[in-house]
């Protein structure tokens, strides 16, 4: 668990969300995530999911592996995907269907990859950018494609080393 981690968890445990949540709004510009949409509690806080078969067909595209399930639930706003952490430190990639459905398979992996790195890496958005304009990194905040997707994969996955 991250430092960051380890202070968000303490303080929703210690009762101070309202700090929290201001907190997040000033320095957390996640992309359009917030840290709200990230932690969460469930209806039934010790509910734990396994992965969507659909998925299984593109995480054994990625020569990287998670323990984190992954599922679909429709998101707030622009978000296509998020490592949503609940407050007793379980994390899920929840993948909004509506995405999902528009995504061809390239944008699919990358989109794995990227909440992969976030949920077991514990990697934050990386938004620099090479010299062609292709992302330096799969943490990009946005999912970028191909061509640099398919042409940098390797590289890509360097990061999860």
């Amino acid at each position: 668990m991250t430092h960051a981690t380890e202070i968000v968890v303490l303080l929703l445990r210690g009762g101070h969300v309202l700090f929290l949540l201001l907190l997040s709004t000033l320095l957390l510009g996640c992309g359009s995530v917030s840290l709200r949409d990230m932690i969460y509690e469930d209806d039934d806080s010790t509910t734990i999911h396994t992965t969507n078969p659909v998925f299984h067909k593109y995480l054994d595209k990625l020569p990287i592996r998670t323990k984190t399930p992954v599922i679909f639930k429709t998101k707030k706003g622009n978000t296509a995907a998020v490592c949503a952490i609940r407050t007793d430190g379980y994390r899920e990639i929840q993948v909004d269907p509506r995405y999902w459905s528009k995504y061809g398979d390239s944008d699919r992996l990358e989109l794995l990859a990227h909440e992969i790195g976030h949920c077991d890496y514990d990697l934050p958005h990386n938004n620099n950018k090479m010299g062609n304009g292709c992302p330096l990194s799969v943490m990009h905040d946005t999912v970028f494609g191909d061509p640099c997707f398919s042409d940098y994969f390797d590289f890509y996955m360097t990061e999860f080393r």
